[in-house]
């Protein structure tokens, strides 16, 4: 495929762009990332003769200065949003749909205002950005103002929009002809918040056949939803909101049985289609499944979160995980397992009993295997601690993880990463050990599918290795 000719521009300020856009309404495309704008342009079903580049116009970036927003430019790069321990640990339905878009050398490219602007049914930033009640700034050239010196400086227009305003249809958006989006504004949330976005696609690089976003707000004893809000991507011409579903829960207690009645409501929002990548009725299923989900685990993050608010007290902790460093402020019942899944996005850190009995969670603290469910987060101060990401040394696994694998020791993988970590420890601890020790090390963690005789291979190939090495 073939660019056809067109001009290419480059403005240093949003004056400069803005006057070449009001110049040129109807024959022209703004260039963000390009992921999207230059497939279009091979395929000719846009032929602008003018392009132009929004790259120097400083429009990325996030900003936390403000103590009520988030600021995030326009031109902001999805991978820049995806390893953001911010936007981590203070929008995580953010950081769930960035982290699951496409692959990682397009989200190294793709903005979140060029997602926002295609707006198709399925962007994945759409729901997470309605749950939270975003607003968008566009701005637009208005008329020379003269100053006290008698001179003459372009001004721009700043325009506020709604995210439930911004999306008309397929492809459609609420920006003007002469408008440039630039930034997102994210409203801090209040205490005893939590949210998430689930996504059902066919492959990892797919777009979703249904997305959905959700966000619980507690009460302060905990026990009752003073507000809920639900977003369904990829079930109507545009992005929406559950508003049935969302009023059911508010005031209520979040029984299981009020969860479903809310999942069921979200279809009353819906009209899904049927296309090639699955039917209307498989959608309508979907729905429910992944809004019940999304439900639950956004309640149990509003259980143990404390973001916006001041009822519980803080805990400031230096803390070194996988040999980076970290000072975070953590709440006096966090587990060290919440901090790592929800605060560090170290998921391979599993969650299984909560009590110590399965393993699961095992992680390596100053040394020793410990059961990161058992930890309080503000014991951590001063420790060094490693997970199962950790062992990946230069985008190379660690030899217990290649023995795992060539051994067959994993087959539904949840216990894997704890029984690897404690193995680890051992191997540290006696690099040659005997199978009675093996046995010793990881009579902590429960198996219930693979067996242990290929774990317990899989422990001396990795020793064998280690020592040849």
């Amino acid at each position: 495929m073939i660019l056809h000719d067109f001009d290419y521009f480059r403005p240093a300020t949003i004056a400069q762009a803005l006057s070449l856009l009001e110049a040129n309404p109807d024959s022209c495309c703004l260039l963000g990332g390009g992921t999207d704008l230059i497939v279009r342009l091979k395929q000719g079903r846009l032929t602008p003769k003018i392009v132009i580049d929004l790259k120097e116009l400083n429009l990325s970036g996030l900003s936390f200065a403000s103590n009520d927003v988030c600021k995030i430019g326009a031109l902001t790069t999805l991978r820049d949003i995806e390893i953001s321990p911010e936007i981590a640990s203070n929008y995580p339905a953010l950081h769930e749909a960035v982290t699951h878009m496409a692959s990682k050398q397009i989200r190294s490219r793709a903005t979140i205002g060029g997602n926002l602007c295609n707006a198709a049914p399925s962007a994945d930033t759409a729901p997470p950005l309605l749950v939270y009640e975003a607003s968008l700034v566009a701005e637009s050239p208005s008329a020379d103002k003269v100053n006290q010196n008698k001179k003459t400086k372009p001004v721009s227009i700043r325009r506020n929009i709604s995210i439930r305003q911004f999306f008309n249809g397929p492809g459609l958006n609420s920006l003007n002809q002469n408008e440039i989006l630039t930034e997102v504004l994210l409203p801090l949330l209040p205490a005893r918040t939590g949210s998430t976005y689930l996504k059902l696609r066919r492959t990892e690089k797919d777009i979703a056949i249904v997305g959905v976003a959700a966000l619980i707000t507690l009460d302060s004893q905990g026990t009752h939803c003073i507000d809920a809000k639900i977003a369904l991507g990829a079930v109507a011409s545009t992005p929406v909101r559950a508003s049935a579903a969302e009023e059911l829960l508010r005031g209520r207690p979040l029984t299981d049985e009020i969860l479903n009645m809310a999942a069921k409501a979200a279809l009353l929002d819906a009209k899904p289609i049927d296309d090639f990548r699955a039917s209307a009725r498989y959608r309508r299923d979907m729905i429910k499944e992944l809004t019940l989900r999304a439900l639950r685990t956004a309640t149990s993050r509003a259980e143990s979160s404390n973001k916006g608010g001041e009822d519980k007290m803080l805990h400031t902790i230096n803390v070194e995980v996988n040999g980076e460093k970290y000072v975070l402020e953590v709440t006096s019942k966090e587990t060290l397992l919440k901090m790592l899944r929800q605060r560090l996005n170290l998921t391979g850190t599993k969650e299984g009993c909560g009590t110590g009995d399965c393993g699961a969670c095992t992680v390596i603290m100053n040394g020793r295997p410990v059961n990161s469910c058992l930890v309080l987060a503000c014991e951590t101060d001063g420790s060094k601690i490693t997970t199962i990401e950790g062992l990946v040394k230069n985008g190379r696994l660690h030899p217990l993880q290649e023995s795992f694998i060539n051994e067959g020791s994993v087959q539904c993988g949840f216990c894997s990463p704890g029984m690897i970590m404690s193995a680890k420890a051992l191997l540290d601890e006696h690099p040659d050990p005997t199978e009675d020790e093996i046995l010793t090390a990881i009579a902590g963690n429960l198996c219930r599918c693979t067996g242990y005789l290929k774990i317990i291979k899989a422990v001396k190939t990795a020793a064998r290795k280690m020592e040849e090495a």
